[in-house]
């Protein structure tokens, strides 16, 4: 039930809602095996697994206190990979594509910032116990070693 709440939650804080009836019925198909007849919709159960599933929603907002969205590090990069290389960030909308300006994110030191970032995103420890702007800082850190911009290890 915990499983189905969070991706109900989720679904719901990309923009991108799902309806319960859409992620309880599949669900339940791979619970319940092919002898065992398929949940109809609708039905005194469907409507107690959804009445379920929306109580453990609600449950699983207070204990996140309602704060369901969560910054990614790779939001961060493209600011910070400014400051790095001193250069304007363009969105890369008309004004980039006029000056023919690559995104940060595309160059070199962009990519491997990127790549040491998902890294650090299925390392438990890294992306539990830091915040998401110092793993971008530590992911351009060590990118910029990794290209040679010179980052010397002892702070100077």
């Amino acid at each position: 039930t915990l499983s189905l709440a969070c991706l109900s939650l989720s679904t719901k804080s990309t923009e991108a809602p799902r309806r319960l009836r859409d992620i309880l019925l599949p669900a339940y198909r791979l619970l319940h095996p092919p002898p065992q007849p398929p949940l109809m919709y609708p039905s005194h159960r469907y409507d107690a697994l959804r009445h379920t599933l929306v109580q453990a929603e609600l449950i699983l907002l207070r204990a996140l206190g309602f704060a369901i969205y969560l910054p990614l590090a790779y939001e961060f990069l493209p600011r910070f990979l400014s400051k790095v290389l001193s250069t304007h960030v363009y969105s890369g909308g008309q004004e980039g594509a006029e000056c023919g300006v690559m995104e940060l994110e595309k160059t070199g030191l962009g990519m491997r910032a990127r790549e040491w970032v998902g890294r650090a995103a299925r390392d438990y420890e890294v992306a539990n116990f830091y915040t998401m702007r110092t793993v971008a800082v530590a992911a351009i850190w060590v990118g910029m070693r990794e290209v040679g911009l010179g980052v010397s290890g002892d702070g100077s």
